[in-house]
């Protein structure tokens, strides 16, 4: 059967089977569904045509499922639960999250700002993993629409030859030299994070730029502090 054959079948019947079959019931189906028993009798009449079968005999004041009925039930079982859980809203838990990130950056913050958030990335979610694209920001849109970056750190670094702090301070550490601050007022410079409009309600996006963002954040208030 095509998919537009199947969209034109009302495929609410069959969760209604599954209530028929659970409750042995009309009446306590109807209840359930929140139908009037004669509504719910003429969607068992309406299963019956759907399915070309009787579905249910009467034995006192149960039902009791055909064959057939029985062996749909079973089929049903796991799109049925499939869909409950996909319908169902659920909190995300970086824990469970085996997703991969591809991310556009600049060869600046791979060496400051990932470094600084990616321990505790994998420390809240230990099974997602990235990929890095180099950014490029003349094409920074088709990076994002076609070739798959769910993220892009920008840094709008001024024209100016100077090493920004942070990278600094990482190289400091690294090669044991010593920081100074420019003799001279300077204008701080913004990070941006960039994503496209599919990404905009992912339980994983948002929480991946909600962790950069604190990170970034956490970073820069410790190049103060350390500049005094």
């Amino acid at each position: 059967m095509e998919l537009e054959e199947i969209y034109r079948r009302d495929l609410n019947l069959l969760v209604a089977l599954r209530v028929l079959i659970e409750e042995s019931s009309v009446s306590k189906a109807a209840l359930r569904l929140n139908l009037s028993q004669s509504a719910m009798s003429r969607v068992l009449g309406r299963l019956r045509e759907l399915l070309d079968d009787p579905l249910f005999t009467r034995q006192g004041q149960h039902l009791i499922p055909t064959q057939k009925a029985l062996e749909i039930d079973r089929a049903l079982g796991e799109p049925l639960e499939s869909l409950r859980q996909l319908l169902s809203p659920s909190e995300f838990d970086p824990h469970l999250c085996t997703q991969t990130f591809t991310i556009a950056t600049t060869d600046y913050a791979m060496q400051t700002i990932l470094p600084f958030a990616l321990p505790r990335i994998y420390q809240e979610a230990p099974n997602v993993s990235f990929n890095f694209l180099p950014l490029q920001h003349e094409r920074l849109a088709e990076q994002l629409i076609y070739e798959g970056a769910d993220l892009a750190i920008v840094d709008t670094l001024p024209i100016v030859i100077t090493v920004p702090a942070d990278l600094a301070y990482l190289v400091a550490e690294r090669y044991d030299l010593v920081v100074k601050p420019l003799p001279f007022q300077f204008t701080p410079f913004d990070y941006s994070m960039i994503w496209h409009a599919r990404c905009e309600h992912s339980p994983a996006q948002e929480w991946l730029r909600s962790i950069v963002k604190e990170e970034c954040g956490r970073l820069i208030a410790k190049r103060i502090e350390d500049m005094g």
